[in-house]
């Protein structure tokens, strides 16, 4: 090995200082071999015995320094490998530097996001409070308007079933007034047999008066010629009076009970209305869905009765229209323009008839039967009609009623 070699490992090289070099020029001693021969020079000049175990230390040393210089040559590659090492660790520490920038501000935005979201969250918390609260305000009311249909349903069905007691009252009273009726007119035909008998008893003792001498009927006052006459002619009204007087009132009572239904149809009506338009009202204040509508599973199965034929006098009535009540507004003006407006009275249509027929006294003797039949036959296929008018109503309501309670139920 070289003393510069040894200089350059050992590091000291020019910049020696003046204490190790070996003369008083200041040469510098470039290696430790040669410092050693320095030291050991006056030595070798002295003593020649320690000449060879100098040279021995010099060779242990020299391999030491071999040695040395290998261990340095390692530690100089150790050194080399931790700068790249370093250089790739202060890389990694750039790149995790930006990461670390790049994950604090997503960190900032995911922040920014959740707070964001926490109030949205809170929005959502207090929208479904409100829809919460508006729900059972919904329910309330779906619960109000049940109780309150159910109350209606239950006076609907109250009212249906006064209806129907009412209804049979009047048939009852119908089928009365065609049984006086009935008895009037064979009282009137009886009381006209036995007039009829008076009359030609009458005649027959008129005959034999008047076939009488002139001298009886000078001695006979003519009074008695004139109260026969009177009592005749008495006798050939009052029995005509008497019946046509009863036919009417049987009349005026027929006529009465045709308004009573005509106004019992308008007041079924009236609820059929009342419950349709409740209904109507159910279904726009519900907020979820409903099942169908009461009326609409009730109109369904509910048809009225075919019409027969009518007379080809009497008024057209048309079919089930869309509208009950323009099917009772047209029944009512072609069902009573025959009898008289709703105002007038019994007595008064009695009155006008009167005058019409003058005095009340038929021409003939079968011209009264005539009118009370023909008359009662047209009323009584009014009254037929308005009866099945006024079933349909009801059974139209009852069904009405079983639909919406089925509905409720449900």
């Amino acid at each position: 090995m070289t003393e510069p070699e040894a200089a350059e490992l050992t590091g000291y090289g020019d910049s020696t200082p003046a204490s190790l070099t070996g003369s008083d020029t200041g040469s510098p001693i470039t290696s430790p071999l040669r410092v050693q021969k320095a030291r050991f020079q006056p030595r070798a000049a002295n003593s020649a015995a320690t000449a060879r175990d100098e040279r021995q230390t010099a060779a242990t040393l020299e391999a030491q320094l071999e040695v040395a210089l290998d261990e340095t040559e390692v530690w100089r590659q150790k050194f080399r490998a931790l700068d790249k090492r370093l250089a790739k660790l202060q890389e990694e520490t750039d790149a995790l530097t930006v990461e670390n920038e790049a994950l604090k501000f997503s960190s900032a935005q995911s922040q920014r996001s959740h707070s964001l979201a926490e109030k949205d969250k809170a929005n959502l918390h207090a929208q479904i409070d409100t829809l919460t609260r508006a729900a059972a305000a919904a329910k309330d009311a779906c619960t109000d308007a049940e109780r309150a249909l159910a109350r209606q349903a239950t006076s609907a069905s109250q009212t249906a079933a006064d209806l129907r007691a009412q209804l049979e009252a009047k048939e009852r009273q119908l089928v009365e007034a065609l049984s006086q009726r009935d008895n009037a007119e064979r009282r009137r035909e009886e009381e006209g047999r036995a007039s009829e008998l008076v009359v030609q008893e009458l005649k027959q003792e008129l005959d034999a008066v008047r076939e009488q001498s002139a001298e009886q009927k000078e001695v006979m006052s003519p009074h008695p010629t004139l109260r026969l006459q009177r009592s005749i002619s008495a006798l050939s009204v009052r029995p005509s009076m008497e019946s046509l007087n009863a036919a009417r009132s049987a009349l005026s009572d027929t006529e009465s009970l045709i308004q009573q239904l005509t106004e019992q149809n308008k007041t079924l009506q009236d609820q059929i209305e009342a419950l349709r338009n409740a209904d109507a009202m159910v279904l726009e204040e519900e907020p979820y869905p409903s099942p169908p509508s009461a009326s609409a599973m009730a109109v369904a199965p509910v048809l009225l009765p075919q019409r027969r034929a009518q007379a080809p006098g009497s008024p057209n009535f048309p079919r089930r229209t869309s509208s009950v009540r323009e099917l009772l507004a047209v029944r009512t003006e072609g069902s009573l323009s025959p009898v008289g407006s709703r105002g007038s009275s019994p007595r008064s249509l009695r009155r006008s008839r009167t005058v019409a027929g003058g005095g009340g006294i038929p021409a003939q003797g079968g011209s009264l039967h005539e009118e009370l039949n023909g008359s009662s036959a047209k009323y009584l296929s009014q009254i037929q009609d308005l009866k099945a008018e006024n079933e349909a109503l009801i059974s139209y309501l009852v069904a009405t009623l079983e639909s919406l309670n089925k509905g409720k139920v449900s």
